[in-house]
């Protein structure tokens, strides 16, 4: 495998930060070095799994487990909250294991090392029907659930819109049983086991002022949660994951198809088959806490 070199940025947060690293998680999760690629005038860099916009992910000595150096805030912020306060990770969404703020920036935002379990064929979930081609049942549950989670995201961008980073005290509204008739009555209006994204995401800002918007949106973000979680024999640990995150006050607002990868199941007994599962949480919202991302 001939590796590329590593963003130099990342490179000198590890080289900066890894005796202070290595002391808080040990050696045995912290990334490998390269032993292959272009020449380096100093270190060959790290072995990596793959670099988007924020940052990278890196091989660790740990089996199942990979080291992350970021610059979302937004993931760190969800990271920081569920560990502050012991809010444990479902099926549906890798396990984070630790997290460590470094005093570096990157694009002037702050930048976090973060360690969580491994993930494959991330972005390669089926998302669209392709012509001429038969498309069997695994491949359909797989599109139902890309447009369920890029649905549910909608909903919870929406909620984020509409409220911005103001605490939204409204809990107990999408809770009510009005309220949710209300929602299943408007979700009548699209197809449940495939909705449009584009066409939910227009339906909602056609509603008059942002508190209506927040409040439908939030229970519709509520109901598909719930069909994904049922209806899906592909998609339903992140259906469940959503819902999990739902009763804890958060909602997941960017799952897209690049948030998403196979995973292994946490217990032998549950046997060593890769499913489905929720890679990064993307933007969350707070809905009733002063937390807000």
């Amino acid at each position: 495998m001939n590796l590329q070199p590593n963003p130099p940025w990342i490179d000198k947060v590890l080289h900066a930060n890894w005796a202070e690293l290595e002391r808080r998680v040990g050696t045995a999760m912290m990334p490998i070095h390269a032993t292959s690629g272009p020449p380096r005038k100093t270190d060959p860099g790290y072995t990596e799994y793959g670099c988007g916009h924020y940052g990278c992910v890196f091989a660790t000595g740990t089996k199942n487990v990979v080291c992350k150096v970021t610059s979302d805030e937004s993931e760190i912020r969800f990271v920081n909250y569920c560990i502050d306060n012991k809010i444990t990770f479902p099926e549906g969404i890798v396990t984070y294991y630790a997290i460590a703020k470094v005093s570096d920036k990157h694009w002037k935002r702050p930048v976090s090392v973060l360690w969580r379990q491994e993930a494959w064929d991330v972005g390669e979930l089926t998302t669209s029907k392709l012509r001429g081609r038969h498309i069997d049942w695994k491949e359909q549950e797989e599109i139902d659930t890309h447009r369920l989670t890029a649905s549910i995201s909608t909903c919870g961008a929406t909620v984020r819109e509409s409220l911005g980073r103001k605490p939204a005290a409204i809990l107990s509204s999408f809770k009510s049983h009005d309220q949710m008739d209300r929602a299943r009555n408007i979700a009548g209006e699209f197809e449940l086991t495939a909705p449009d994204p584009m066409m939910l995401d227009t339906m909602l800002q056609n509603l008059p002022g942002p508190e209506r918007r927040a409040q439908v949106a939030i229970s519709l973000y509520h109901l598909l949660s719930e069909i994904l979680e049922n209806d899906s024999a592909t998609g339903y640990r992140i259906g469940q994951a959503f819902s999990y995150f739902f009763d804890h006050g958060i909602l997941l607002a960017d799952v897209h198809r690049n948030n998403i990868g196979k995973i292994l199941p946490r217990s032998e007994d549950e046997g060593s088959d890769l499913y489905w599962a929720i890679t990064d949480p993307g933007h969350a919202v707070f809905v009733g806490s002063t937390e807000n991302v």
